[in-house]
């Protein structure tokens, strides 16, 4: 609110000063057609969301970038870890593809080579730029212009650092050409929240310990501590629920069972499993929408750590063990990208003209 007030405040002074001379009004012409642009540019990112892309084959191995990046530096490989780089690609699966840490770089598919490298999107070929990726979770990734070659492994080499290149689609060569896209979901309709027992609101819903997450791993309950295990929840209270640390798993209730598991979300065996009701007040019952008679639930009552959790019948008696209450995290998400973007071209722009003013009139 103080920074919109201070762009209004800016704005005013500067009709005031527009008032006393006409001198100024090319340059405002120019410098709103340089909003425009720019609000162009942020319209193009609306196409584009966030993923990170493993192979098929080895799924610890992911997509990375070089060290330090430049023009014509390769498209490589590298073991995932808990932080894979990451990329934006066109929602339509038809477009460029750039890295999130350097988006002025694009994804390039050199013309009549097996090159693919970073480039920068306004100095490359427009034409190289273009790719086609599945439209499912899994596929190969072609580029446009040369839709008989496929983003390929040399030889299924595994070693860190090893050159991804554009070679021949064949089934003899399907396990090195096949990759896997994780989207990272859309955060401006979700929070974070830590999820505490109402019984004992010292003990949290936790991840694992050895592994931490891995598909068909259990949900579970542990001491809080200092640090509980925290969740990314839907704000309008129905949807997924993904650990904050893996947000590439989704909490998964298994129709007709018990059990509630990590899952990786585009690996799910039934995506009807995924969705989630909490409760309207932060506290409650928390139901796997597929079964509303059915709340998440603390088996006997038991304390001990990495007790499993259960979807179990919804029963008064049975309240103080399906009781939770979602505790936020202040200021831990949200996607102001966009509107941050504006009030920065705003903001600079309205200095701009009023520095330029200022010196026009000295003049």
């Amino acid at each position: 609110m103080f920074g919109l007030g201070v762009v209004g405040l800016l704005f005013i002074t500067f009709i005031a000063k527009l008032g006393r001379t006409r001198s100024v009004l090319p340059v405002v012409t120019e410098q709103m057609n340089l909003v425009q642009e720019v609000e162009e540019d942020l319209e193009v990112e609306e196409d584009l969301e966030l993923a990170w892309i493993s192979w098929k084959t080895q799924p610890e191995i992911c997509w990375a970038l070089p060290p330090k990046m430049k023009n014509a530096m390769h498209l490589r490989i590298r073991a995932c870890g808990d932080n894979p780089d990451r990329f934006l690609i066109p929602k339509s699966r038809t477009g460029i593809i750039k890295p999130e840490k350097y988006p002025e770089f694009c994804v390039d598919a050199v013309g009549g080579s097996s090159t693919i490298q970073y480039y920068k999107c306004a100095d490359a070929n427009p034409t190289n730029l273009q790719w086609l990726l599945p439209v499912g979770a899994t596929g190969v990734v072609k580029p446009e212009h040369r839709q008989s070659k496929c983003v390929d492994i040399p030889g299924g080499k595994t070693a860190d650092d090893t050159y991804m290149q554009q070679w021949d689609c064949t089934a003899k060569l399907v396990g090195n050409e096949e990759f896997v896209i994780h989207k990272v979901h859309d955060t401006s309709d979700t929070e974070v929240v830590y999820i505490t027992w109402d019984r004992h609101p010292d003990t949290c819903w936790a991840l694992g310990l050895t592994p931490k997450i891995k598909n068909a791993l259990h949900l579970r309950i542990r001491k809080c501590g200092d640090q509980p295990d925290k969740f990314i929840v839907p704000k309008n209270g129905t949807g997924i629920i993904r650990p904050l640390q893996y947000p590439d798993y989704c909490l998964d209730a298994i129709k007709g069972g018990s059990t509630i598991q990590y899952y990786k979300c585009n690996e799910a065996n039934s995506q009807s499993n995924l969705p989630w009701v909490l409760p309207t007040t932060f506290s409650g019952a928390i139901k796997p929408q597929h079964s509303p008679d059915k709340c998440v639930d603390v088996p006997n009552g038991k304390t001990a750590d990495d007790t499993y959790l259960q979807q179990w019948s919804c029963h008064s008696s049975m309240k103080n063990h399906e009781t939770f209450t979602l505790h936020k995290v202040l200021g831990s998400h949200g996607n102001g990208r966009r509107t941050l973007g504006r009030f920065r071209v705003g903001l600079l722009s309205v200095f701009y003209l009023l520095s330029f003013h200022s010196f026009s009139e000295k003049c």
